[in-house]
């Protein structure tokens, strides 16, 4: 009985022995085939699912108070006052005469008393 390993010899008997010429006629491999393009690129898969929603973040913190504000500056000066009413006309008749007299009837009591005064305070010399 005859066998091909798989170097494509013959194998006899169990022994590898070389076959005699003409018999099988002489079995040379083949060539190696030329390597096979490249494939297509495969179509995209369907989109995945949503993810779960995240955790509310922790709540800020308070801001800081703030610095107090600057003294106001001094208000402007206030508007002029209104003119005041005029006064009643004085009478040109005897009273004139009447202020005269007082005046110096004032005069005259004021010199008595200064001079009562000046009379108290004698010394002797």
């Amino acid at each position: 009985w005859y066998a091909v390993a798989p170097q494509g010899t013959l194998l006899v008997g169990g022994t590898n022995v070389a076959p005699e010429a003409g018999e099988f006629g002489s079995a040379m491999p083949g060539e190696t085939g030329a390597a096979g393009s490249k494939g297509d690129k495969g179509d995209a898969g369907a989109p995945g699912k949503d993810g779960a929603a995240g955790k509310d973040g922790a709540a800020g913190k308070d801001g800081t108070t703030g610095d107090a504000g600057g003294a106001g500056g001094a208000g402007g000066a206030g508007s002029k006052g209104d003119k005041g009413d005029a006064g009643a006309d004085g009478s040109s008749g005897g009273g004139g005469a009447l202020g005269i007299i007082a005046l110096i009837l004032a005069i005259v009591a004021i010199a008595a008393a200064g001079g009562s005064f000046m009379m108290g305070r004698r010394t002797s010399e």
